[in-house]
């Protein structure tokens, strides 16, 4: 955090205290496609679904009935623990949980808490499944068991098709997202909290640096033979000595080498910057992996 811009998503616009959802939301609330504001009147919907709200209650019927009249235990502890999780995810998206937002350390940081519509959406799921898993014990034939799942799905479908509509189309190609100046310019400004804080950001498209190197003082010349996203090399011929300014964001974990030599450099406003005397180098810079983000990689191999 203390190498990014990241503190600027918290509070402003996105203070959690301006985005709980009211209880009514979850029965019915207004489907939109814009976005959450203080009170009960959101431009997107919170709603969990009435008919999933039924099913909900459904499978919590069956399963006190099947814990006291059958007397069977089988998922209990499924169900009572994802039903927790489901109340908990709710409780956490009303106001009455402020004190918890309060209190949990970096819990600001999640911004929305209609977000924890995500993990009860889930935990709903899982009660639902419950009910229907059980529900067929109650049926011999299993032709049945199979139709009840259909007309659970079916029904959620049909009931919610009216939702299936996008809020406009447009006719935009592949090469208008790849476009090299759509990615620098807009969309690159759409989240920059990850930059430094410090960071000089462009104020026009015309200042977006077009290399990822630069000979500001001195003279000489340059080849770039790679310019990856965590690597990049340069073949550099100085005829004098010289301010060489690298155009990447810092972060600690960029590491220069000079003909396989590591060596220190300034962090400017806009960059990198390093000073080489008059001669023939390959500077290497590198995003060196944490020792966790090899592990993780490890792992995943």
């Amino acid at each position: 955090m203390r190498f990014t811009n990241v503190f600027s998503q918290v509070g402003g616009g996105a203070n959690y205290q301006d985005h709980f959802v009211c209880i009514s939301q979850f029965w019915n609330s207004y489907w939109g496609f814009g976005g959450s504001t203080k009170g009960c009147l959101d431009g997107m919907s919170f709603k969990l679904g009435k008919f999933n709200i039924f099913l909900l209650f459904m499978s919590f019927i069956i399963f006190i009935y099947t814990l006291t009249i059958k007397k069977e235990k089988n998922y209990v502890f499924l169900y009572l623990s994802s039903f927790i999780l489901f109340l908990l995810s709710i409780f956490l998206m009303l106001n009455y949980s402020t004190f918890i937002w309060k209190s949990v350390p970096f819990m600001e940081f999640l911004q929305y808490p209609w977000r924890f519509l995500n993990f009860a959406g889930l935990f709903l799921s899982i009660l639902i499944g419950y009910m229907v898993y059980m529900a067929q014990g109650f049926i011999k034939q299993k032709k049945y068991k199979f139709l009840i799942a259909f007309i659970i799905v079916a029904l959620t479908l049909i009931i919610n098709m009216k939702l299936f509509v996008p809020k406009e189309f447009n006719n935009y190609s592949f090469a208008f997202y790849e476009n090299k100046h759509y990615i620098n310019w807009v969309t690159s400004k759409i989240s920059d909290e990850y930059l430094p804080s410090n960071f000089e950001k462009p104020s026009k498209d015309s200042e977006i640096p077009q290399k990822i190197v630069e000979i500001r003082n001195g003279i000489g010349e340059y080849k770039i033979l790679s310019d990856q996203t965590g690597y990049k090399k340069i073949d550099m011929n100085i005829n004098s000595d010289s301010s060489v300014k690298l155009n990447i964001a810092y972060f600690p974990a960029w590491k220069i080498y000079v003909n396989n030599r590591e060596v220190k450099y300034d962090v400017i406003k806009n960059g990198l910057s390093l000073n080489l005397s008059k001669g023939r180098y390959v500077i290497e810079a590198k995003f060196i992996q944490t020792e966790i983000e090899k592990k993780q990689r490890r792992l995943r191999g």
